[in-house]
This record gives structure tokens, C-alpha cells and sequence, in this order.
């Protein structure tokens, strides 16, 4: 990353005696991280590690724990406090907070959740493999966790696995039946792999609810990827209607994918009332704000 000074790390990490092997694995950490943006979307999902309060009380925790540190450099307990507290301070941590907490591992210090924080850290910074490791380690001992079980799939799908990642969502849709976010992905990650994955929709359909509605959502992305703008249009505008609204429902993504779908099929006004409403979620978008006025301006010109 940029500004990140490796030689401060490295003499750290040669203070606590940590081999060479997590030397290099940190340091290429770092410059992994530099050229990829990972999936930063998903390192917010985090649990509960007492009362961290605000960013300044997250300040004062961590200048807590560095007194500590200074004062026992071997306290393994407090270089993991100092990670996880580094974790909840944002994106720009996550290199500091990872060799906090391979450090106190390294050193033998154990606790189930070193194995969590890691995975959501590695997966956020792109390093998949990694990541991927860490949740099996953290599942092994949090079986029934279903967020990250989720998450462990999602690994696969973004590694372009698609067929283990059908396999995950396969085994968790036997477990938790009627999940339509297990569901939805499970029918991507069939799509994805070439696998039939219609059997799933339809079940999602029978279902009712929101497994329905994420079944239009399926349906308008594969059908837009392959450039079968009409249907996808029809899957996504059902999706918008009113009786398809849940909570995680990614509106601004909706309406760009329908905006694309328009101009697939020649459609400008479909396209800019797509764009109009995308802009109200998502004003700073100049994509989508030269679109729109590319359109105006060819409709203003039509007209004379």
C-alpha cells in the first residue's frame, strides 16, 4: 500500500523472534494488497469483540494496549487485542492488524476468532487462498456459523471456482432450506459452472416472497450477461415493482444493470429513467452522469 513502510514491520516481526517464512508471507502481503481491491464489500461483517465504542475510543483502546506492549513486548494477549482493534479501525489497518495477529499466532497465542479476523482481513485485500484457509480453520470450530460458511463460498466463487463454490451452496441449501440468499447464489454459481441451474429458480419461485424476488434478480443478471436485453428487462423491472422489496435488496446495481438492458434494445428513454434513478442513490457516478447526458443531448438533437 501505498506510504506503507515494510522495514518497521520487518524489524518487528525479527523482535519477536517470528520466522522468516511470515516475514516473506507479510511482505508480499503488502504488495499483493497495493495492486488488487480485493473484496472490501464483505470485511465489514464482523463479531463482537467487547465494547469498542467509537473511533476515538478506539484511539484510546489501542494507545491502552501499545502502553502494555511497551511495557511486556511478549504479551501475545495484547499484540491480539491490538490486531482486532486495528481491524475495526478500517481498511487501511488491515495490513498492521494482520501482522498483529499472525505475530501472537506465531508466538502461540490461540483463540478462535485470530482465525476469523485473518480470513475477512485476507479476503478484503484479494488474498483468496489465504483466506479460504482461515474460514475452513475458523468452521472447524464454529460449525454451525451460517455467515461464514456463506462467506467460505463466496471464496470459491471469487477465485472463479464456480463449480465448489455450486457445491457450498449446495450443502448449506440441504442444511438451511428456503434460504433465498443460499439460493440465489447457489443458481449463480450453477450458471457459472454450466451446470442447470432452472431447478433452483423454480424452487425459489414456489417458495414465494423474497426467494422469488431474488429469483428475478438471478434471472435479470444471467439473462443480461447474455445479451438477452428484453428478458432481462422484464425479470429486473419485476424486481423494482413494489411487491419485491427486501432489505438487502442492491437498488443502485438494479438500476444500472436495466440501464444497459435499455440501451441493449435501443431503449433511450428506458435507459435514462434508469440512469435518473441510479444518480439519486448513487450521485457521485459519472458514469452514469455522462450517459445520461449523452442521451439528453442526442434527444435534445433528434428534436430539431
Amino acid at each position: 500500500m501505498a506510504g506503507f513502510d515494510f522495514s518497521k514491520i520487518k524489524k518487528a516481526l525479527s523482535s519477536y523472534g517470528i520466522s522468516v517464512f511470515l516475514v516473506v508471507s507479510i511482505s508480499f502481503i503488502i504488495v499483493y494488497a497495493s495492486k488488487t481491491a480485493g473484496d472490501k464489500n464483505y470485511a465489514s461483517f464482523n463479531r463482537e469483540f467487547g465494547n469498542l465504542g467509537d473511533s476515538r475510543n478506539l484511539d484510546e483502546k489501542l494507545a491502552e494496549i501499545n502502553e502494555r506492549l511497551s511495557k511486556n513486548p511478549r504479551d501475545m494477549q495484547a499484540l491480539f487485542e491490538s490486531g482486532i482493534v486495528k481491524y475495526h479501525m478500517g481498511y487501511s489497518r488491515y495490513i498492521d492488524a494482520i501482522s498483529d495477529l499472525e505475530m501472537a499466532r506465531e508466538n502461540g497465542y490461540t483463540d478462535v476468532r485470530t482465525f476469523y479476523y485473518l480470513a475477512l482481513m485476507y479476503q478484503a485485500v484479494g488474498l483468496y487462498d489465504f483466506a479460504e484457509l482461515e474460514y475452513a480453520r475458523y468452521i472447524n470450530n464454529r460449525p454451525d456459523d451460517l455467515e461464514a460458511r456463506l462467506m467460505l463460498a463466496r471464496i470459491h466463487y471469487l477465485k472463479g471456482d464456480y463449480a465448489g463454490a455450486a457445491k457450498e451452496y449446495s450443502g448449506l441449501n440441504a442444511r438451511y432450506p428456503k434460504n433465498g440468499v443460499i439460493m440465489e447464489n447457489m443458481a449463480l454459481s450453477e450458471w457459472k459452472s454450466g451446470k442447470d441451474y432452472t431447478v433452483t429458480l423454480e424452487n425459489m419461485r414456489k417458495i414465494k416472497g423474497e426467494a422469488a424476488c431474488r429469483a428475478d434478480s438471478v434471472m435479470g443478471k444471467i439473462r443480461f450477461e447474455e445479451k438477452l436485453y428484453y428478458d432481462s428487462i422484464t425479470a429486473l423491472e419485476n424486481l423494482l415493482s413494489g411487491k419485491c422489496a427486501y432489505p438487502s435488496i442492491d437498488k443502485a446495481e438494479i438500476y444500472e444493470t436495466l440501464a444497459h438492458s435499455y440501451l441493449g434494445v435501443k431503449n433511450d428513454a428506458g435507459a435514462m429513467l434508469s440512469l435518473r434513478e441510479l444518480l439519486k442513490l448513487k450521485p457521485d457516478s459519472d458514469e452514469a452522469r455522462l450517459q445520461l447526458a449523452k442521451l439528453e443531448k442526442k434527444k435534445k438533437s433528434s428534436k430539431k
